[in-house]
């Protein structure tokens, strides 16, 4: 269940968790911001980290908070372009990496003039000279800092604690302005609102006791707040790695443990693409098992299932079946929480009967620094994601293009408000940086002086309050003949097909059908070849056959009949593409969101074609 799919041939095996007090990581954090002034007067002003998930990413972002120093996220396998643009645009004098990452800054240094250190973790696999910059190691600064008489001045509720580029799944990443007001709000409303529901669902609060397996990118508002929430009441933070995370991650050592089993977390977060590859991953070991083991499993499903709607569990089928493959996981997960996308009903039912976890759904922007909603873990519902949490307001405004209105609760066949969601509270962050026309289109004040952020999502509210995704404005797309497609919601239920990996809904306003471009899962595709006695030679002829296209295709009829889709929603042609979609090759965010500019731009000539 990778997040990414990785090109390093090096297989691991991993030692087991070494653990560092929290008085030992505030000493680091000290020594650290006292080091970092005894290289620059950085009071008032930022420095970059372009690192993935660890301790150092941690020790370095809360050092900045304790002394002024605003931080600047990168995401790790962002493109050169990107990051060139993001330190041009800030204009940081120091920036906190890893070793393996300092070539892809040297590359783009000499379009950065104000960048002056580079502080780096790891070795470095080759000595480099950079011109004008000066190289530190990370353990230098806290050295440096030990020594230091340097005295820290805390920041201001108002000032900035980070700049979080967004990960740019429509166009150029956007720096947001989070101050510290907004990231203690944010941390605030979500813990409120876990310590509010722990009153009716037994275990939804967080302790001190709680593990939590760290390995989504920081630089990604979701595992920010988390991470500062969970820090916040004394749990333990565990860091790993999207491909060490399980046993069968791709740089793990056959037979040796990966993340999830040698931490044996109880709460993870977890971004939609992550939890349908989980569900994919059980559902392909099921596949290779016996009749008999096939339909235990299914039994045990659907008893389970039944048993959980009523609050009841199924203590047998736990101990036989479900022990097993909750042991994936670690063997003591409780809770799971999920954002950045819609989760597909499919994938947040399985995830809850077969680990017997609630899924938290929330919704958020980076924007909103996170959390704006919250479902509950008693709802036995799929597809809300909760009511706003005690720092946020939302409301819903008409769309009248893409005919959502309020007053749709007034009409029978629809029965709900609907609308675009706009967000108002204390997390809102304060604008776009160095971007006052793009902050003063999406940041609005009504006639009360009070501002709402206009998300683009579209969203229903139920009776109860609880808010639903339904669509996003940037995905609706006018056929032809005057139907509208939203892409993303239909390509969210074709994701479902055992067959799709990832998948890109195309739709011409000029044409009475749509295309899709499809990421296979090679494997499925590859056993179905062989079933069929299927003869190629490269993977590109395998992709391009008839028989494989025309199985897929029925795959996705199949998941769109399911889900009641319309004949125009469903594609009528396929391309299966051999290309890795991953944020290296800059085709979807770090999220694994799509970027349908992108992809459209990169299969220009097969969209074309298909429409021929």
């Amino acid at each position: 269940m990778p997040l990414y799919i990785f090109e390093e041939t090096e297989k691991l095996t991993l030692s087991e968790y070494k653990w560092l007090t929290y008085g030992q990581v505030y000493a680091k954090v000290i020594n650290f911001a006292k080091g970092l002034l005894e290289t620059y007067d950085l009071v008032g002003k930022k420095i970059a980290i372009f690192m993935d998930t660890c301790k150092e990413w941690q020790i370095a972002a809360y050092s900045c908070y304790a002394t002024r120093i605003g931080v600047v996220t990168f995401y790790a396998n962002l493109g050169e372009e990107a990051i060139g643009y993001g330190l041009q645009q800030t204009s940081v004098s120091h920036l906190v990496t890893e070793g393996r990452l300092v070539p892809t800054i040297k590359k783009i240094a000499s379009k950065c003039p104000k960048l002056k250190h580079i502080i780096y973790t790891t070795h470095l696999s080759d000595p480099l000279d950079l011109e004008d910059i000066t190289l530190l190691q990370f353990e230098e600064i806290e050295k440096m800092g030990e020594k230091s008489s340097k005295v820290l001045c805390p920041p201001e509720p108002g000032d900035l604690a980070v700049l979080m580029y967004t990960s740019g799944s429509t166009g150029q990443p956007k720096g947001v302005k989070i101050s510290h007001r907004q990231a203690a709000s944010a941390t605030y409303g979500f813990l409120y609102y876990v310590l509010i529901v722990s009153f009716f669902a037994d275990g939804a609060r967080f302790v001190p006791e709680d593990v939590y397996i760290a390995y989504l990118p920081l630089a990604h508002i979701l595992e920010l707040v988390a991470e500062m929430a969970l820090l916040s009441v004394g749990a333990s933070l565990g860091f790993g790695s999207p491909s060490t995370l399980s046993c069968s991650s791709p740089r793990i050592k056959s037979g040796t443990k990966g993340d999830l089993v040698a931490l044996r977390p109880t709460l993870m977060a977890a971004v939609p693409a992550i939890m349908d590859r989980i569900r994919k991953g059980v559902m392909d070991r099921l596949a290779g098992s016996s009749f008999l083991v096939r339909y235990l499993f299914q039994w045990a499903y659907n008893a389970r299932k039944a048993a959980r709607k009523r609050g009841k569990d199924t203590p047998f089928w736990n101990a036989v079946i479900f022990k097993k493959i909750s042991a994936l996981l670690g063997g003591r997960m409780r809770l799971c929480l999920s954002g950045g996308a819609p989760l597909s009903q499919k994938t947040q039912e399985f995830i809850n009967v077969v680990f017997g976890i609630p899924v938290l759904q929330g919704y958020g922007l980076t924007e909103t620094t996170g959390v704006v909603s919250l479902s509950h873990p008693r709802d036995k519902s799929y597809g809300r994601v909760g009511c706003p949490v005690a720092t946020m307001e939302i409301k819903l405004v008409d769309w009248e293009e893409g005919g959502y209105f309020v007053s749709d609760s007034e009409r029978g066949t629809i029965g709900l408000p609907r609308g675009e969601i706009c967000i108002a509270g204390e997390n809102l962050c304060a604008g776009y940086f160095a971007d006052d026309e793009k902050t003063n289109e999406d940041f609005v004040a009504d006639p009360t002086g009070k501002l709402w952020f206009h998300s683009g999502d579209i969203g229903q509210l139920h009776p109860d309050g609880c808010l639903e995704i339904i669509d996003r404005k940037k995905d609706l797309v006018k056929l032809q003949m005057g139907e509208y497609v939203s892409l993303g919601r239909v390509e969210s239920v074709l994701k479902c097909s055992k067959y799709v990996d990832n998948i890109c809904l195309c739709a011409n306003p000029y044409k009475k059908f749509t295309v899709a471009v499809i990421c296979p899962v090679r494997l499925k595709i590859e056993l179905f070849a062989t079933n069929k006695s299927i003869e190629y030679g490269t993977l590109e002829e395998l992709y391009a056959n008839k028989e494989v296209i025309a199985e897929v295709l029925q795959s996705l009829q199949e998941e769109a009949k399911k889900a009641q889709l319309k004949r125009f929603e469903t594609p009528s042609r396929i391309h299966l593409t051999t290309d890795l979609w991953t944020p290296e090759t800059e085709l979807v965010t770090t999220a694994l969101k799509i970027k349908r500019k992108e992809l459209n731009s990169h299969y220009r000539k097969e969209i074309e074609n298909m429409y021929r």
